[in-house]
């Protein structure tokens, strides 16, 4: 699919997407537009939550979901749409796609506490989308805690580290235990 030995949730022309970077309007255009395989790719997860949820009892609530690149814009997807508001959202070099279906969406979801990282040199996905994603989910109300770093399309040890911060702060109830 463009990228050797990657594995993706859907096909993508990375050749035709790096084209488009220099175009705003093409840009523009592929922020808004949901990618063919994403609608079936978040059935899937969700019925992967439905199933955890029904065989180990483990409620959505409780439930912490991320992804990296693909996988979190899956995951943003999900996290969007579910009835019930998640413990929190992990997106790890993501970027904004469906922007006209998860602006509404994201001014209803509440205050979901999101960690977010990308990197400045993102040769996959540009650090700009990443920052337009950012931008939504604020403006919707969610609680992005946002980490730029200094490296390309991966996930960076500080990010790991915000995540087991982020874990412990959702799923430690008041009273510390």
């Amino acid at each position: 699919m463009g990228l050797d030995g990657a594995r993706a949730w859907w096909m993508i022309d990375i050749e035709r997407f790096q084209r488009s970077l220099d175009q705003p309007e093409k840009m523009a255009r592929f922020r808004r537009a949901v990618p063919e395989g994403m609608p079936e790719s978040s059935n899937l997860l969700r019925g992967m939550l439905a199933d955890v949820q029904h065989q180990i009892g483990i409620p959505t609530s409780r439930t912490l979901l991320g992804g990296f690149s693909q996988g979190s814009m899956v995951a943003t997807d999900v996290a969007l749409r579910l009835p019930e508001r998640l413990a929190g959202l992990c997106i790890f070099s993501g970027t904004l796609v469906a922007q006209d279906e998860w602006q509404p969406l994201a001014a209803k979801r509440g205050p979901l506490p999101v960690l977010q990282s990308h990197g400045y040199f993102d040769p996959i996905l540009p650090y700009s989308g990443a920052e337009s994603l950012r931008t939504l989910l604020k403006g919707g109300g969610l609680d992005v805690e946002f980490l730029p770093f200094d490296g390309p399309h991966t996930i960076p040890y500080e990010a790991l580290e915000r995540l087991a911060l982020l874990m412990r702060r959702v799923f430690t109830d008041r009273s510390g235990t």
